[in-house]
């Protein structure tokens, strides 16, 4: 008998009305904050950047709530991918509390994805730029982060604040 396919994230075609959410989280210290991560949600298909926020590390069980904060603004996705298994746990438990459950994958090369790279190059030039970083504490950073994400769903970002 012959094995059934593992079923990917994307067994079924993403369409417009589709949602699926890419989290991810990154050291603090490639914001100027060691003592702090950086959670980073980008929407697929749309090419948009729904969180990208730096959070005390310290703080236990903080990837649900961060996750959790934009499901209250935008409409809950159907998926979860990541390529952080230490995030698994926080997509699966966070994405059972939607309005509409969401299911949690891991997927290693998604940063390959075309919308994907190019969002992460732009947040890259923001991270490399001289003015970002003369920014300091999570607050400033956040602000900092914040206006990049806001100027990159414009469609307007070339990665400097």
């Amino acid at each position: 008998m012959p094995e059934s396919p593992t079923r990917s994230w994307d067994s079924s075609s993403l369409h417009n009305d589709s949602r699926a959410w890419f989290v991810t989280k990154w050291p603090g210290k490639y914001a100027g904050a060691p003592e702090a991560d950086i959670l980073f949600v980008f929407e697929i298909p749309r090419p948009r950047c729904l969180c990208i926020r730096l959070v005390a590390n310290s703080t236990q069980g903080w990837e649900h709530q961060v996750l959790c904060s934009p499901a209250s603004i935008f409409p809950p996705p159907e998926t979860l991918i990541t390529d952080n298994t230490k995030l698994q746990h926080a997509l699966v438990s966070a994405g059972a509390r939607f309005q509409n459950p969401a299911t949690a994958y891991l997927e290693k090369p998604i940063t390959l994805m075309p919308v994907i790279h190019q969002c992460i190059l732009s947040l890259t030039e923001l991270l490399n730029s001289p003015t970002f970083q003369t920014l300091s504490g999570i607050n400033e950073l956040n602000e900092g982060l914040e206006s990049w994400r806001t100027k990159y769903n414009a469609g307007s970002c070339t990665g400097t604040t």
